[in-house]
C-alpha cells in the first residue's frame, strides 16, 4: 500500500514502534521487515509474535505499556475508531521524549460509509497541541481524502 510507504518515510529513523489498530498485522510485519522492532495492538486480534514484532489485543485508550517505551507511534486509518483525545493522551504517555507520532486517517467529510467521528487536519493538530505534542506538520498523501499528520513529544 502506498500509505505504508508514506508513513514509513516519516518514521524510518525510529527503532521501537507501536502501531495502533494493527488488524491482522500486515503493516506491523512490513515495518519489521525494514529493521524496526514493532508492537501492534488491536481490540480484535490475539497474540502473535515474530522475530522483530508482536501483535497483541489492547485498546488505544488504555495502552498496556510503560511510560516512554516507544520511539514512534503510528495510527493508520484508526483514529476515527477511538475516543481520539483519550487515545492521543495515551500515545503521548508511551512515547519517549522527542518521540514521533504519525497519524494517517480519513479527513472529515470523506465518504467512508462508516458512521464514526472524523476530524479535519486542523482539529487533529489542535488536539495534539492541547495534549503537549509539538512540531506538528502535515504531509501530502497520495489519496486526497486522507491526511498524514506528524508530531513530536
Amino acid at each position: 500500500m502506498r500509505i505504508w510507504e508514506e508513513v514509513y518515510q516519516c518514521i524510518k529513523d525510529r527503532k521501537r514502534v507501536l502501531e495502533i489498530g494493527c488488524g491482522v498485522g500486515d503493516f506491523v510485519k512490513y515495518l519489521s521487515s525494514r529493521g524496526m522492532h514493532v508492537t501492534g495492538i488491536d481490540p480484535y486480534e490475539g497474540l502473535e509474535e515474530g522475530r522483530n514484532y508482536r501483535i497483541m489485543k489492547a485498546y488505544a485508550e488504555d495502552l498496556p505499556f510503560a511510560d516512554g517505551e516507544f520511539d514512534a507511534v503510528v495510527s493508520v486509518r484508526t483514529l476515527h475508531h477511538t475516543d481520539a483525545r483519550t487515545a492521543l493522551t495515551e500515545i503521548y504517555r508511551v512515547l519517549k521524549e522527542n518521540g514521533t507520532i504519525c497519524i494517517s486517517d480519513w479527513k472529515k467529510g470523506a465518504e467512508t460509509g462508516i458512521n464514526e467521528e472524523y476530524f479535519s487536519p486542523t482539529e487533529v493538530k489542535n488536539m495534539l497541541l492541547d495534549i503537549g505534542f509539538k512540531n506538528i506538520g502535515f504531509f501530502p498523501c497520495a489519496d486526497d481524502k486522507m491526511m498524514l499528520v506528524l508530531g513530536q513529544k
